[in-house]
């Protein structure tokens, strides 16, 4: 049909209107808006059934993957990691000050506890009567941050935005040999409308007091220099500490989104520094950082440090005393919507300037750092950093000065900060106010022993399971379904949801349950027992073999 023939079909459309009578033109309205609304119908069901279908997907690969344990405030899940079976234990604490949420604060492990600090310079310290049940006081003494009055400013000069990225804690130490407790934090200087990092010290005595108010005895040790005349940046402030002896304490310093102040020699911005615990001199150690987040210290003595890139490029850098990393005139990202870096000669390129041993690109959002040790020989020596917008771990193996490889371990959680215990347990905080321990789990060599016990026949048909399925709770983040804890829950109910056919988790919607009958009839024939099931298996035609692999799942709980 032609765009002209469309006044004809308009004009005998119309007479043939004006020739219904008037109870056919009710008729005919009546029914055309049944068509629509039938149509309505249709379309609202199928979206209902998209988005159902949606949030079955979303539901399972978050919060269920965390297990709550009996008679405790802490959740339990497993991971695998290319070399350990790993046991992740969360507290959900409800620290946050409700007219302060951002993501910041800091952790550090003690020999009985743990102490935190929140963004807004409050502080808690986390003990355990028991391995699961966990006591949370919180501390007398506060450090102030003038974010009130820094917010105040922000509103008055950027109308268009709400308030965001205030002054906030950056990380908490315990300094060797001073019995103090060291934390970084960005500070708004009231009179002077600008913004500095600082490292504030106070007795550990004092600091530990749930009684005694000691806010007010807080010693300056350090404040960076100059104040920079920027609101509300503090996120890009890096402000990560190591001691490295007991009078050397290195911190980083990130840009503060300034990167004039980063080329400024004289400046403190975009630089780690060296500070004297004794005297309070500071020594430049190198310079070019954007917005350094992690900092360790490996066996040798080098120092390992982690930066936010922009739009891809964040770094792992080995600080080298006197270098220049480059930032902001070379970085291995771009611009925010774009595909270049202004300042940059070479895109994509670091020419010029001391390199990264290893870039992310996209980003993750780098976090803490730590090197490993004292946890297991096949991770001792590797470094693991935290991630806020990837929400992983990653493992990197070093093989001198070069990274070999990179392991993701998916957490679900923006990291803040990673730290290490005496015992080897390694800690992580999150945005979201869990407090995360990791540790090793031997269900592998547990779930390899049960197996070692079945009579030949079902050994053997458990090793043909083998082959596409995890036996123990650490499939998470695997290719792999897990059939650990399957035995009398629902179908569709594991890690990994993503691996669930359709008709698998149209199954656990209906609430349908791995009871022995429906068992013993998908391991006889899957697809008759589940059609439109992925399960590529003929089935096992002897009854008894199936009875002891159920007998084996269920022991498997």
């Amino acid at each position: 049909m032609s765009i002209g023939q469309l006044p004809r079909l308009a004009a005998a459309a119309e007479r043939w209107w004006n020739r219904r009578s008037r109870p056919a033109k009710v008729v005919s309205v009546l029914s055309a808006l049944a068509i629509v609304m039938a149509s309505s119908v249709v379309v609202g069901f199928l979206a209902a059934k998209l988005m159902e279908r949606a949030e079955r997907r979303r539901e399972a690969s978050g919060e269920r993957m965390w297990v709550t344990s009996e008679g405790s405030a802490a959740a339990v899940r497993y991971l695998s990691s290319g070399l350990l079976d790993l046991k992740l234990t969360a507290f959900k604490l409800p620290l946050f000050d409700p007219g302060f949420r951002i993501g910041a604060g800091a952790i550090q492990p003690m020999d009985d506890g743990i102490l935190i600090a929140e963004a807004a310079g409050g502080f808690y310290r986390l003990t355990f009567e028991q391995p699961l049940a966990a006591r949370l006081q919180r501390l007398a003494t506060h450090l102030e941050l003038n974010a009130a009055a820094e917010n105040e400013v922000y509103l008055a000069t950027m109308k268009d935005r709400s308030p965001y990225n205030p002054v906030r804690v950056t990380d908490l130490l315990l300094l060797q040999g001073t019995d103090e407790i060291a934390v970084a934090h960005a500070f708004w200087n009231v009179a002077g409308k600008c913004t500095t990092l600082r490292v504030s010290t106070l007795p550990l005595s004092k600091f530990l007091s749930v009684d005694h108010d000691a806010s007010d005895d807080w010693r300056l040790l350090f404040e960076s220099k100059p104040c920079a005349n920027t609101v509300a940046m503090s996120h890009e402030g890096g402000g990560r500490m190591i001691q490295t002896d007991p009078d050397t304490l290195i911190l980083t310093v990130g840009h503060f989104n300034d990167n004039d102040l980063v080329r400024d020699p004289s400046g403190d911005y975009g630089k780690v520094l060296r500070i004297s615990l004794a005297e309070g001199a500071v020594e430049h150690l190198s310079t070019g950082h954007r917005n350094p987040q992690g900092l360790a210290a490996d066996q040798l003595g080098r120092l390992w440090l982690t930066e936010h890139g922009p739009q891809g490029g964040d770094e792992l850098n080995l600080v080298r005393p006197g270098q220049d990393y480059g930032w902001p005139l070379v970085t291995l990202g771009t611009n925010y919507g774009s595909l270049f870096w202004p300042l940059s000669k070479h895109q994509g390129r670091h020419d010029g300037y001391q390199p990264p041993v290893f870039a992310w690109v996209p980003s993750v959002a780098t976090s803490n750092l730590i090197v490993v040790a004292n946890f297991h020989e096949r991770w001792n020596g590797d470094l693991l950093m935290g991630s806020l917008r990837g929400k992983s771990l990653f493992r990197m193996r070093l093989d001198g000065e070069r990274v070999v490889y990179v392991e993701p371990l998916s957490i679900g959680e923006r990291i803040r900060d990673v730290a290490q215990a005496a015992d080897g347990t390694i800690w992580l905080w999150t945005d979201s106010g869990k407090l995360i321990a990791l540790s090793i789990s031997n269900a592998s060599a547990t779930v390899a022993a049960m197996i070692d016990r079945q009579p030949p026949a079902i050994a053997a048909m458990l090793a043909k399971c083998g082959e596409c399925h995890a036996f123990d709770q650490g499939a998470e983040g695997t290719d792999r379904l897990t059939l650990w804890k399957v035995y009398d829950h629902r179908l569709g109910g594991g890690a990994n949801v993503h691996l669930y056919s359709e008709a698998m988790l149209q199954a656990a919607q209906d609430g349908a349950v791995w009871d022995d009958a429906r068992l013993d009839q998908f391991l006889a024939d899957p697809k008759k027992a589940l059609p439109g099931t992925n399960m590529e298996f003929a089935g096992i035609s002897d009854g008894e073999t199936r009875k002891g692999i159920i007998r084996f799942l269920a022991d498997l709980r």
